[in-house]
């Protein structure tokens, strides 16, 4: 493995499926993407935040106790990303599962950068947006509520990327969990409960997470949602720049990955 990389692993099992799947989840990129076709202004404006992020992304690794060297400050963000899907081929993964932030903003040299390198892939790719991005992005990923079925299990990205959730999308996800074939789910944003509220998670400022305590209605309806389904087997979030493993429901786990743009990444392995 490229010694750039630190992927975190976990599995899990749903009973009675036959075979495993292997997923990279991945969060946080933030692509600074500048090519022939970029306007001088904007390329000087993605050079300034590429910049940011080279000091921006040492602060959360800090906070979350996660390996630091100076290859990471040195990478950028567009060959981080790179280095992150050669590992994906070199693992021979069933799908790239991206929780946000892909893009540092929506940018026309970013979105020719990820059309580009995610084509004819061995893999399928699925991404949920961002807070830094828009609701969809033609041929890398599309709004509301996307799903891949796996035979067994099903993978389902919703929108959840400025703390809040739109009623369509509660409703596909009601009607999907409804069906009770169990459910891998994704979003940008995580959610924080009484249940996992004394964690590094917790310990952050309250734009880093869906709490339920003060959220929204469509919060509320979420959190009712997911209490009151046993479809959901698995929570995968990112926005916070750091892995984490908690709790928010009894029974239920949520993992954020780390960032990207420092070679982090999580490895799931799904199987009976």
């Amino acid at each position: 493995m490229d010694d750039f990389l630190d992927v975190y692993a976990d599995d899990l099992c749903i009973p009675g499926m036959t075979g495993e799947k292997t997923f990279l989840h991945v969060s946080d990129d933030h692509l600074c993407i500048v090519d022939d076709l970029t306007p001088e202004d904007e390329a000087d404006r993605l050079r300034t935040r590429e910049q940011f992020w080279k000091e921006g992304k040492k602060g959360f690794v800090g906070y979350f106790g996660e390996p630091w060297t100076e290859e990471k400050h040195a990478v950028s963000t567009g060959d981080a990303f790179l280095r992150l899907l050669g590992y994906a081929e070199e693992k021979g993964v069933d799908a790239v599962l991206s929780t946000g932030d892909l893009l540092e903003h929506m940018h026309d040299a970013g979105v020719r950068f990820l059309r580009r390198h995610l084509a004819d892939r061995p893999f399928d790719f699925l991404a949920a947006p961002g807070n830094h991005e828009s609701e969809s992005c033609g041929g890398v990923w599309n709004a509301g509520v996307q799903v891949i079925e796996y035979g067994d299990f099903r993978v389902v990205s919703v929108d959840d990327r400025q703390r809040t959730l739109a009623p369509d999308v509660l409703d596909a996800l009601e009607e999907l969990c409804g069906e009770g074939k169990p459910i891998v789910l994704m979003m940008h944003v995580p959610l924080l409960t009484d249940g996992n509220r004394d964690t590094k998670l917790g310990h952050m400022e309250k734009y880093y997470y869906i709490d339920e305590r003060t959220c929204d209605e469509s919060g509320r309806r979420l959190f009712a949602i997911l209490r009151g389904t046993d479809a959901v087997k698995l929570i995968l979030c990112g926005h916070i720049h750091g892995y984490t493993v908690t709790e928010p429901i009894p029974g239920l786990r949520q993992i954020t990955a780390p960032q990207g743009m420092v070679g982090g990444a999580h490895l799931v392995t799904v199987h009976g």
